[in-house]
């Protein structure tokens, strides 16, 4: 079928090129291999999908789906809005449309997709007239391309400079006796082509201007053709006339379940694993999903410490997936790097979580922020807008939620660089400070730090929690962070200390936290500094009751709890594992009659 196609079209493009050149023009009329050779390249562009870090590439067509589309973008969505369309849409009517979405959303791979259906499937809706696809990734323009001459080159459309009776020269180039322009826009409604223009976002800023104006001429005076152009939603921001505007919506469970099926024999592992972790969230988007997919399929299990995945995925929407398509976006600040850009979400992050505390936040609440750290990135004070504007096109790690608010594209990650700041600001040693208000980003702050047992030790040991609920709270987050603890005796008393608080409740975070390597290490070795003073038991369980014999010399400025517990079945099960320190205190329980 694909040969079919490109016959067909290679037969209208010289049927059409003929008639508009006469007898006795100077360019010859050769056989049209510029738009067989495009169609070709069309049909090798669309058919796979691959990311840096693949060995091969994955087939558009078993790899991917259908994603929904939403008819109206979120920043002028009202609260109920109706999401009823598909791809199959984008073919369905005469409408031409710019298909919006945030970093990794599946714009060009929808794009992919409509090109396939193009060149191998039958038309299934009584509006879809359409021949054949014309694919322009706009980042590949230079800066003196127009767009009608890129399309022209592909199309194989010959054209020429022309000179008036006296020699002069006419403005632009020409088919014949017709401008070029006029004559690609009808060959593009004769022909029933599907315009495809990929990343109106990744033109170069110097041609921006006109291929947008070249874009509203072509809408407006196109009747038999289809236009359709992929833009980040952050950088929609002036309308172009002609266009209908579409938004891919975010995954929806079974949207994940379905594409992990075509990428995994059995996805049922994956999809239980996925829910379980805290960064279930960026599934959302299809980039971010394969990556996860990507690991999976690599190791067969999911990365065992999220931190790991939090920092994969800021690196790949700060710059990773941009430079893997070639794709420079120069900030308009200097300095203001990647790694700065960052930093600076970082600091926003913070602001965001712990002074406004919120999660959709109103632009008076971001612009508010931003005036807070701009300084200490050199930003200018009065660019507030046009810097967070940047981070949105530059990133989507920001994005507009609504009219006149924003939210960080995913929770995890504006969990994540919250701790990111928290762990590297000279007041990280008072984490315990943010435990009662938002606990996620505490307990990602000590898997990010650079030594998790004093961090751990640290946060619990100067706690001043008193509700059990808080510090479970607190417990269970860090659970699903799984910072690797070394052997340390504060954070032995720290665990301990945390069974005296929790004794009469709750003890099931606890539990699985002892289970961390190193863990009951840690608490076999804090024994040395505490002596025996009684037995009590809570909840059916009996406990050791252990009074302060000496300070930790690493006490790091915290004092050492008076009182501590230890499960007696703790104690039993170090003695048995032949631990020294739980065989000295056995023996100090026996002589106090204590034990048996």
């Amino acid at each position: 079928m694909e040969s079919l196609v490109v016959k067909s079209a290679v037969d209208l493009v010289t049927h059409y090129v003929k008639k508009r050149l006469d007898a006795n023009s100077a360019i010859p009329l050769e056989p049209n291999i510029g738009l067989e050779r495009h169609l070709r390249e069309a049909f090798n562009w669309s058919k796979r999908i691959q990311f840096l870090g693949m060995a091969r590439a994955e087939e558009t067509e078993t790899t991917t789906i259908a994603l929904r589309l939403a008819t109206e973008p979120r920043r002028f969505r009202g609260r109920h809005a109706l999401v009823n369309r598909t791809e199959a849409d984008l073919l369905a009517d005469d409408k031409s449309y710019i298909l919006l979405g945030d970093p990794g959303a599946g714009k060009t791979t929808t794009l992919k997709r409509v090109v396939y259906k193009l060149l191998f499937e039958e038309p299934v809706e009584r509006d879809d007239w359409y021949q054949f696809p014309v694919v322009i990734r706009l980042r590949e323009l230079e800066s003196g391309d127009t767009l009608i001459q890129t399309i022209a080159r592909a199309l194989g459309i010959p054209f020429h400079r022309r000179k008036d009776a006296e020699g002069h020269w006419y403005p632009g180039f020409w088919l014949g006796q017709m401008p070029l322009e006029y004559a690609v826009i009808d060959f593009l409604n004769v022909g029933h082509a599907v315009l495809l223009l990929d990343g109106l976002d990744e033109l170069h800023a110097a041609s921006e201007p006109k291929i947008r104006s070249e874009l509203t001429r072509l809408s407006l005076n196109t009747n038999g053709t289809k236009i359709i152009v992929s833009c980040r939603t952050g950088d929609y921001n002036s309308v172009i006339e002609g266009f209908d505007l579409m938004e891919i919506c975010p995954l929806e469970p079974h949207e994940i379940a379905a594409i992990a099926a075509s990428w995994l024999p059995d996805p049922t592992l994956f999809i239980s694993e996925l829910g379980q972790v805290p960064y279930k969230d960026i599934a959302d988007r299809p980039l971010l999903l394969t990556q996860l997919l990507f690991l999976y399929k690599r190791y067969g299990y999911l990365p065992e410490q999220p931190s790991q995945v939090y920092r994969k995925v800021v690196s790949l929407l700060l710059q990773e997936w941009d430079a893997e398509r070639g794709i420079s976006r120069q900030s308009r600040y200097a300095r203001f790097d990647p790694d700065r850009k960052a930093a600076f979400l970082a600091a926003i992050a913070y602001q965001l979580t712990f002074k406004v505390q919120r999660k959709v936040f109103y632009e008076t609440d971001l612009l508010n922020a931003y005036r807070t750290v701009h300084e200490r990135f050199q930003l200018p004070a009065g660019d507030a807008k046009q810097v967070i504007s940047e981070i949105e096109t530059h990133t989507g790690i920001i994005s507009i939620a609504g009219h006149d608010t924003y939210e960080f594209s995913h929770l995890s990650l504006q969990e994540y660089l919250c701790a990111d700041y928290l762990i590297r600001e000279p007041h990280s040693e008072h984490l315990n400070e943010y435990m009662a208000d938002y606990p996620a980003p505490v307990a990602i702050a000590v898997a990010l730090s650079s030594n998790p047992s004093a961090t751990f030790a640290t946060l619990f040991i100067r706690s001043k929690l008193t509700a059990q609920d808080g510090i479970n709270s607190l417990l269970s987050r860090i659970v699903l962070e799984r910072p690797f603890l070394d052997n340390s005796p504060a954070l032995g008393v720290a665990i301990m200390k945390l069974y005296h608080d929790l004794a009469n409740g709750d003890l099931s975070n606890l539990e699985k936290i002892v289970t961390f390597p190193g863990v009951q290490e840690s608490v076999a070795v804090a024994l040395d500094y505490f002596t025996p003073s009684s037995l009590v038991t809570q909840n059916e369980i009996e406990f050791i009751c252990l009074q302060r014999a000496r300070n930790l010399q690493e006490a790091r400025g915290f004092r050492m709890p008076e009182r501590v517990y230890l499960p007696a079945s703790m104690l039993e099960d170090l003695y048995v594992r032949g631990n020294p320190h739980a065989a000295l205190l056995r023996s100090k329980l026996l002589k106090l009659g204590k034990g048996a």
